[in-house]
């Protein structure tokens, strides 16, 4: 992850200093001209449907390669036609909708178990992982972070989110419209979401669920 928030791969290892194979923010080209700079960031709006996304809501979008990306429904199964995944391995990036704009997390994740439920509105909800690794790195006009984690259960049920496991992600600004400090797995978020952490355990209530099942 570079300083401008591209997300690069390069091929061989940092002593051999290895050629670029793939970049979230660029083109990239073998020949003299300098590589073009895509609008990606529009891209992935576009096939979230972003306009038509609720405050506090996520897609993941599944990298399919190029410059192709492909919804994912809910977040990466679809409850209605298949509950529950068994070890899942996808890339791509997820997308959230917040009142400050969206925020963007480029993510490699696995998991060995991912089911989902849905309801009438979003407290009746369900989406839980168990033994899931992840690495990532999150950006937004407030907000710029990245890390990994390893979870025995990730899950987000009604207004709670709820991680047991260990993490390192380190970040500072506002995401999902709170005031967000976190050092190694370890902060505080205040705001429409509140919620504590330490080394990657955490706890927290996003209250714009209740804000949307309302209204």
């Amino acid at each position: 992850m570079q300083d401008d928030g591209n997300l690069v791969m390069y091929r061989g290892t940092p002593d051999t200093g290895g050629e670029p194979e793939w970049s979230s923010l660029v083109d990239l080209n073998t020949g003299d001209e300098p590589p073009v700079v895509t609008d990606v960031k529009k891209t992935w709006l576009e096939v979230a449907d972003y306009d038509h996304m609720s405050i506090g809501a996520s897609k993941v979008l599944l990298y399919m390669g190029g410059d192709r990306y492909v919804a994912a429904q809910g977040n990466k199964v679809d409850p209605q036609t298949s509950p529950i995944d068994i070890a899942e391995v996808y890339s791509g990036v997820k997308v959230t909708k917040n009142l400050l704009g969206p925020t963007f997390s480029v993510i490699a994740a696995t998991s060995v178990i991912h089911a989902a439920t849905t309801g009438e509105n979003d407290l009746s909800s369900c989406d839980f992982t168990l033994f899931t690794a992840d690495a990532q790195a999150q950006i937004s006009n407030t907000y710029i972070g990245a890390g990994a984690k390893l979870a025995l259960i990730d899950a987000q049920v009604s207004v709670f989110n709820l991680t047991l496991g260990l993490g390192a992600d380190t970040g500072i600004g506002i995401r999902d419209d709170s005031v967000t400090v976190k050092l190694l797995g370890t902060g505080l978020q205040v705001g429409r979401v509140v919620g504590i952490g330490v080394f990657g355990t955490s706890f927290g209530v996003d209250f714009g669920r209740v804000f949307n099942s309302i209204f």
